[in-house]
């Protein structure tokens, strides 16, 4: 009887915790090189990735400087990375260097977030 009793406890307390929810995440990667990949297979490679849906509501992309070098609101992480990996792949000229970024995003959730960093350029 005891045993049971606390079986039927333990299976209690573990259904009224709260389940672990899924949190989404964003990452980037800091080096952005040349891999000939894209321009032979037209495929790009995710330089930003996301656990879940997201909308890039403002992305900036800058040069040592400080100098604006892209902006674009409202877009999909899809269109970011469409950009990264035209720099990476050569099609838009820049020299190698390390270059910022800041971005401003909200997953399907609701959840808002900024993510911001750096990004060396080498071939």
């Amino acid at each position: 009887m005891c045993m049971n009793l606390l079986i039927f406890l333990g299976l209690f307390v573990s259904l009224n915790q709260p389940q672990p929810s899924h949190k989404c995440s964003i990452q980037a990667t800091n080096v952005l090189h040349y891999s000939c990949g894209s321009a032979a297979t037209g495929l790009y490679e995710e330089r930003i990735s996301s656990t879940c849906e997201v909308t890039v509501n403002y992305f900036a992309f800058y040069n040592r400087y400080g100098e604006e070098l892209y902006t674009v609101k409202n877009v999909s992480l899809n269109a970011v990375n469409r950009y990264l990996d035209d720099v990476a792949e050569l099609r838009i000229e820049l020299p190698a260097a390390t270059y910022y970024y800041v971005m401003d995003y909200t997953f399907a959730s609701g959840e808002d977030g900024q993510l911001q960093g750096s990004m060396t350029l080498i071939y």
